[in-house]
């Protein structure tokens, strides 16, 4: 996954610290850089997207904390593992708990990125921790990438894989759906590791003229 993107406009980073305080943020500078475009008519799908990235990304970081503290490196444990994220769960939805699992993980300096450019051609969002995907988590977001795009209805594929033990992968296929809706390629949302940091990126033409890095890419060679 390249990072390289077309000339912006505009340009806009957020580093973000938590749900409650992050995602006002990233939703008031979405609606301010659709608004400027008269692209509005796409806020409530990239709005759901980016709410979905964000908390994914922030609680990819408080899971690695949780992890990190209890000294479980070994993932392939396939059973300290599963009662570890049990645990994990629980401590997420305890304010007090997840309060301080933030603290932790920034200690650890993990952090969440949100990147904006737009143009009149289009608008690239990057949501960006410096977590990278372990080799099973980017290898279970590809199977349900492929998986979705085999579905045409998102009522039977949610009834076939809501019981996704972690969740993630379903989050980033579900937004699939929503961007098609609006009749955006699903080529363009990508999940990657880059320089060390997973990425996701969707990428919304407002124009035809608008070419992606892939698109880009393919051209030149």
């Amino acid at each position: 996954m390249t990072n390289a993107g077309p000339r912006f406009e505009h340009n806009l980073r957020l580093e973000i610290r938590s749900v409650l305080t992050g995602l006002p943020r990233v939703q008031h500078a979405l609606e301010n850089l659709l608004g400027r475009y008269e692209q509005l008519r796409l806020y409530d799908c990239l709005r759901t997207c980016l709410v979905e990235l964000v908390t994914n990304a922030l609680r990819a970081n408080l899971k690695h904390a949780f992890l990190t503290e209890r000294g479980i490196t070994d993932l392939a444990n396939d059973v300290e593992y599963r009662a570890a994220l049990q645990e994990f769960k629980v401590a997420y939805r305890d304010e007090v708990q997840a309060g301080e699992l933030r603290r932790r993980a920034e200690a650890m300096g993990l952090y969440v990125l949100v990147r904006f450019g737009c143009s009149q051609e289009g608008l690239c969002v990057e949501v960006i921790n410096n977590l990278p995907l372990r080799p099973h988590e980017e290898s279970r977001i590809r199977s349900r990438f492929a998986t979705a795009m085999g579905y045409t209805d998102l009522v039977d594929y949610f009834d076939d894989h809501h019981d996704d033990t972690e969740g993630s992968g379903l989050g980033f296929a579900l937004n699939l759906f929503f961007l098609r809706a609006e009749n955006i390629d699903p080529s363009l949302f990508r999940v990657g590791v880059v320089d060390g940091c997973t990425v996701a990126r969707i990428e919304v033409p407002f124009l035809e003229s608008y070419s992606s890095p892939r698109q880009r890419y393919a051209e030149a060679v």
